[in-house]
């Protein structure tokens, strides 16, 4: 959801956030200039348009999880 905050910060569900891949509205695309990663959060700061204030949109991003093995053969 986006924040209150013009040029804000929306924090992302997971930490260790690498990239975002993509970020949408109702379907539409969101152009890669309006937003940055900034540590786990998507940051507005950048000129263009962004999201109205607590709207929903939708962000794709990859991030690193640690992998604890069942077993090991």
């Amino acid at each position: 959801m986006r924040g209150s905050v013009p040029g804000g910060l929306d924090a992302l569900g997971h930490g260790s956030v690498v990239a975002i891949e993509s970020v949408a509205q109702g379907g539409t695309p969101i152009d890669n200039t309006a937003y940055a990663l900034a540590g786990d959060s998507v940051s507005w700061a950048p000129a263009g348009t962004e999201p109205a204030a607590s709207s929903t949109y939708q962000v794709t991003y990859r991030y690193n999880v640690a992998v604890v093995p069942d077993s090991i053969t």
